[in-house]
């Protein structure tokens, strides 16, 4: 297939040429398709357009889902531009003004072709320094639906806990939890202070290693701390991970700050 490649493109092709390790192959290929991306990104909004539905939006992996219907009904979702903030679960109403807004994500010195290109990770769909989120909750009369009550974000940190009172800006508070249970249909989550279940629209499991027991889906079945089997009184391996991403996060903030030169640089 030919291609007409522009300067960036170029680049990224001497980069994958004489890339001498994997992450080097990954980046420079990155590079290339997301420059294209954005050049196309038009047409490709135009075809979402086009297509008859209401909503578009993205999801994690790494998430089992409950009844969303009864958490979330048709007509709540329908009174709001985007729906849920945390990325793990986000809908946005499939709207012209809705499908271009991303390119209004401008910050000091950074602009969302930055953080399309860039090989870090921005949290460009949660709510950090430079998330779209920032930019839309200042717009008059946008609506974001923003209550994570009924969700079930379990912390990666600190043994098995959920994350409670997820609202943008907020602290949060972490409470033990003894398991969470999954049937046809439902999630359950009990916590360790409660003697009843609480019924969660859904579970999101992040950053967590699991022991896996043949099971019956067509039974009940719990997820433990590290452990998914059909026995919740079953004790399995309990890992708990610290919070050190201190040193991580500032060496990528090192880093960004290197690309944002980087292409300021070049567009300059």
């Amino acid at each position: 297939v030919k291609m007409d490649l522009d300067d960036d493109e170029l680049q990224a092709t001497r980069i994958l040429n004489g890339a001498d390790t994997r992450e080097h192959r990954i980046y420079a290929i990155k590079f290339a398709v997301m420059q294209k991306q954005i050049d196309e990104k038009d047409k490709k909004i135009k075809e979402l357009e086009e297509e008859k539905v209401d909503y578009w939006g993205h999801c994690d992996i790494d998430v089992v889902w409950g009844n969303l219907s009864k958490f979330f009904p048709d007509d709540l979702i329908a009174q709001y531009d985007k729906f849920l903030w945390l990325g793990h679960l986000t809908l946005y109403k499939n709207t012209e003004q809705n499908n271009r807004i991303f390119k209004e994500a401008k910050f000091k010195n950074v602009d969302y072709k930055t953080i399309i290109r860039s090989r870090y990770n921005w949290g460009f769909d949660e709510y950090r320094k430079y998330a779209l989120l920032r930019i839309l909750e200042k717009k008059n009369g946008y609506r974001i639906y923003t209550d994570e009550t009924n969700v079930a974000d379990i912390s990666p940190w600190e043994g098995y806990k959920i994350i409670d009172g997820l609202e943008p800006g907020k602290e949060t508070q972490l409470k033990e939890l003894d398991y969470v249970r999954v049937e046809l249909g439902s999630v359950w989550v009990k916590y360790k202070s409660e003697l009843d279940e609480k019924e969660k629209a859904y579970a999101h499991f992040q950053k967590r290693e699991f022991d896996y027991f043949p099971i019956d889906s067509s039974k009940p079945y719990y997820f433990l701390c590290n452990t998914i089997c059909q026995d919740k009184s079953y004790k399995g391996k309990q890992i708990v991970k610290k919070d050190n991403r201190y040193f991580p996060i500032r060496i990528t903030q090192f880093f960004k700050i290197f690309e944002i030169i980087k292409f300021n640089i070049r567009n300059s």
